[in-house]
C-alpha cells in the first residue's frame, strides 16, 4: 500500500521558487467554489475520506452542491489565506510533502498559507507560501478526481482558478 501524503512541516526552505508574477491580490472573506479555467465547470474538492492522519486529498471533481467542494477562505497576516474545506471546517489546503495538494488539520503553517496574485481578468494563481509553487490540475486534467498539485509557475491554464463566492464573510 502507498503511503499516504503528510503535510509539510513548519519550516519552508532556505530558498523559496519563483512564484507568479504580480502582487497580492485582496479577496473578500467568505464560502467560495474555486473554478478551474480549464473549463469552468469542475471545482476543486476535497475527497471525503482521509488517511489515519486526517489528510484528505484534494482533487477536481464536476460542480455540485456537496460541502467538500466549498472552501472558506479566511485572511491571515503578510496577505497569505487560509483555505477552509466547508465538510470539515478544521481542515485547511495545503501542500503535502509530495508536492500534491490535500487538506489536513489546520495548523497556519507555511504550507497551509496561500496569496492570491492575478492570472488575468477574475482569474488567480493561488501561490503556496512554502515554496512559492502554485495550485495546479495535474497534467491539464479534466476528468473527476484528477490530481490538484503544487508545481512551479509556467502560467498554463490548468494553473488559473476563478473564485465563485456562494456566501458570505466566513
Amino acid at each position: 500500500m502507498k503511503n499516504e501524503a503528510t503535510p509539510r512541516d513548519a519550516t519552508g526552505p532556505e530558498k523559496t521558487a519563483k512564484g507568479a508574477p504580480g502582487g497580492a491580490m485582496e479577496v473578500e472573506e467568505g464560502i467560495y467554489k474555486i473554478y478551474t479555467n480549464l473549463n469552468n465547470t469542475s471545482v476543486v474538492d476535497m475527497a471525503v475520506s482521509g488517511s489515519d492522519q486526517r489528510v484528505h486529498r484534494v482533487k477536481l471533481y464536476h460542480d455540485n452542491s456537496s460541502l467538500e467542494s466549498t472552501w472558506g477562505v479566511l485572511r491571515k497576516p503578510g496577505g497569505y489565506y487560509l483555505l477552509i474545506n466547508q465538510r470539515e471546517k478544521d481542515l485547511a489546503a495545503g501542500e503535502m510533502k509530495d508536492n500534491s495538494v490535500g487538506a489536513s488539520p489546520i495548523t497556519g503553517n507555511p504550507a497551509q498559507l496561500w496569496m492570491f496574485k492575478s492570472a488575468g481578468p477574475d482569474l488567480y494563481y493561488l501561490e503556496n507560501k512554502y515554496d512559492g509553487k502554485v495550485m495546479d490540475v495535474e497534467g491539464s486534467h479534466m476528468e473527476d478526481n484528477s490530481s490538484i498539485i503544487d508545481y512551479r509557475h509556467v502560467g498554463s491554464r490548468n494553473q488559473k482558478f476563478k473564485l465563485l463566492k456562494i456566501d458570505g464573510p466566513k
